[in-house]
């Protein structure tokens, strides 16, 4: 089923290719001679004014053959493509990579349409240790960015990654009262399509809240002595319900050291398999808790935090668990420097690569070191970083209610267009940085990795695949406009040659350079494909067990 999907996408995409060239060479009255469904072998056909429709054997692309495209003779016919102005012919040879540009605006225009409801511009969490640290506060609502009015979570974030290492001013309600407040950015590197690696700005916001899931630093604290353990969820204080973390922490604050009931689900492991898979349920449970007296803060008193900085799983085999940190220790520092958040933990790794890294935590009452060192660190990005060192916390989130969204086909515009210029740019980025040597070549791929996308997008629903049609409908588009000849970027080449030249190109010069150019794209091709068999090669060699693991029966 993967193979007829992976044709479908094939076909069209390269069928509209050909339909741009089709419909712009008839609007300038050029005959075509033949227009293909597929290549090789004609099967079945009909010719319609002048043009023969047909259908050939191989299912992949097709083609249309302008007359007197090829210098067969009929250049005199009023009907030629060479009897046509320089500019007529550009515009022609233009259409096919324009009308690749212009499908996923049309697929990414449906996509979004399916934007019905969109999140609030809402603060509903604020990580430690980032710029929006001690500035925004949780409810805040953010009205306009740089002076620009905002009103949903998608349009700030977009706003904030266009501006890495920038200084930004958000117009913040807060308590129906508004204020002003300048932040300077964060930035993170962030993969995009094609290996492209990108520079992306972040205040450390996000609109989710995270649920009363506590830590307990101290076993002598309040919390520990009345039983309460780190990762326990906190649903009730003295009956009444708390949904987030900053409830819990208003409740506490209310408190002056007078004992209080608490409700909480504590997760418990299933026994058997499914203990395997690392399933859980939240068993429900109650206690007394006698914060310390005194003003200042009921989290503190109570002995309780965030789990912000709490290791939830450690990867096995990974850089951390070789450390021998733990599930359930809690990180302290980093190199000397305090940690207020795991994001902040990467970034040291992604900023200092292949240096030697301390990193210093707590496991119950006790305080531990232990070195961690990132071989090859260099150029990693921040999810590659964390795959390799393996420790992962658990910060469970709950979403705001979103919004009606109220101009669904002006934001489906808007996002299709924003989203097709960016693939763009990443496409000519990729292959600045291919030219470049920055990308290497073995990030080159053919048909084969065109399959195995196509069976997951496939997998996933629609709406990925027509995702993945759009990008590789852009990277058809802009290949295309490569001054390389026999594409369409290469004609392009010659026609600018001639406009200065004043007289056609030799035909042997134009017949060297088709052959020079054909043996770029055998040779391409050639790359693709050896790159495919090795990773294919390598996922099926991922796939089989380790001989070492397996026991004798």
């Amino acid at each position: 089923m993967t193979l007829l999907w992976f044709v479908l996408l094939a076909s069209a995409l390269v069928v509209t290719h050909e339909v741009g060239h089709f419909a712009c060479a008839r609007l300038f009255g050029v005959e075509v001679v033949r227009f293909s469904l597929g290549i090789g072998p004609r099967l079945i056909g009909v010719r319609l004014s002048r043009t023969e429709y047909v259908v050939s054997l191989i299912p992949l692309g097709g083609y249309i053959r302008l007359l007197g495209e090829h210098g067969d003779g009929e250049e005199e016919h009023p009907g030629s493509f060479s009897r046509r102005a320089l500019w007529q012919q550009a515009a022609i040879v233009m259409a096919g990579p324009l009308m690749n540009l212009l499908l996923p605006f049309l697929l990414l225009f449906f996509v979004f349409l399916g934007d019905q409801e969109l999140t609030p511009s809402v603060v509903g969490r604020v990580m430690p240790g980032m710029p929006a640290f001690g500035q925004l506060e949780v409810g805040d609502r953010i009205l306009a960015v740089d002076g620009r009015p905002i009103s949903t979570f998608q349009e700030l974030t977009r706003w904030i990654e266009a501006r890495p290492r920038q200084w930004i001013r958000l117009t913040v309600e807060r308590q129906q009262r508004r204020s002003e407040i300048s932040l300077f950015t964060d930035s993170v590197l962030v993969e995009e399509p094609f290996g492209v690696r990108k520079e992306v700005g972040r205040i450390g916001i996000s609109p989710q809240s995270p649920p009363a899931v506590i830590g307990v630093p101290s076993p002598h604290s309040p919390a520990a002595l009345a039983q309460l353990r780190t990762f326990d969820r906190i649903v009730a204080v003295g009956g009444q319900p708390i949904e987030r973390f900053t409830d819990l922490q208003m409740a506490l604050n209310r408190n002056r050291g007078s004992t209080i009931p608490i409700t909480y689900f504590r997760p418990q492991p299933f026994e058997g398999i499914a203990r395997l898979l690392q399933v859980a349920f939240y068993e429900p449970r109650m206690t007394l808790l006698l914060p310390d007296a005194g003003p200042g803060d009921g989290l503190l008193r109570a002995g309780i935090e965030a789990t912000d900085l709490y290791v939830a799983f450690v990867a096995p085999n990974s850089l951390g668990a070789q450390a021998g940190i733990r599930p359930g220790d809690r990180l302290l520092d980093i190199d000397g420097e305090e940690i207020k958040s795991f994001d902040e933990l990467y970034a040291v790794f992604e900023k200092k690569p292949g240096l030697v890294h301390r990193i210093r935590f707590r496991r119950g009452g006790q305080e531990l070191s232990s070195a961690i060192w990132v071989k090859g660190g260099q150029g990693l990005t921040r999810d590659e970083l964390r795959h390799r060192i393996g420790l992962f916390n658990w910060v469970p989130m709950s979403s705001p209610p979103p919004l009606p969204n109220p101009h669904l086909v002006i934001h489906a515009f808007r996002e299709a267009y924003r989203t097709t210029w960016d693939l763009v740019q990443v496409t000519l980025l990729s292959l600045w940085h291919l030219l470049e040597g920055e990308l290497p070549l073995r990030d080159v791929g053919g048909a084969l990795l065109l399959f195995q996308e196509t069976e997951l997008a496939v997998e996933a629903g629609p709406l990925d695949y027509f995702v993945l049609m759009a990008i590789v409908s852009i990277h058809i588009g802009v290949l295309n406009l490569l001054p390389v000849p026999l594409l369409d970027g290469g004609q392009l080449l010659f026609l600018m040659i001639e406009a200065l030249i004043r007289r056609p190109i030799p035909g042997h010069w134009r017949s060297a350079a088709q052959v020079m150019g054909l043996l770029v794209l055998i040779l391409f091709a050639a790359l693709a494909l050896k790159n495919d068999l090795e990773r294919y090669r390598v996922q099926a060699n991922s796939a089989l067990p380790d001989p070492a693991s397996l026991e004798e029966r």
